[in-house]
C-alpha cells in the first residue's frame, strides 16, 4: 500500500476543503497535495469542521442560485409559441 493509498483509506485527522472551478467542494487529507485545479479554500482542520464548511458553502450557493432564479426573467408568452 502506497502512502497515498493509506492516506485515502484511513480517516484523516486533519483535512482541507478543496474547490474546483465549477464550485464543487471536496474533503481532502491535509497530508496530501491537492490535485491540480482544486485549490484549498479551508483548513487544515478537523473533518467535522471541514464538512460544516462545505455544508455552509453549499447552503450559501443555493441561496445565491435561488436569488438568481427569482431575478432572472422567464420566458414570455411569445417565447412559448410554436415556431412558424
Amino acid at each position: 500500500m502506497t502512502e497515498e493509498t493509506r492516506a485515502l483509506a484511513a480517516p484523516p485527522r486533519l483535512c482541507v476543503v478543496l474547490r474546483d472551478s465549477l464550485g464543487r467542494h471536496s474533503l481532502w487529507p491535509a497530508a496530501m497535495d491537492a490535485p491540480v485545479g482544486w485549490p484549498v479554500v479551508h483548513g487544515p482542520d478537523g473533518a467535522d469542521r471541514c464538512l460544516a464548511f462545505i455544508e455552509t458553502a453549499a447552503a450559501a450557493a443555493g441561496r445565491v442560485a435561488d436569488r438568481a432564479a427569482v431575478h432572472r426573467p422567464g420566458p414570455g408568452p411569445d417565447d412559448l409559441a410554436p415556431a412558424a
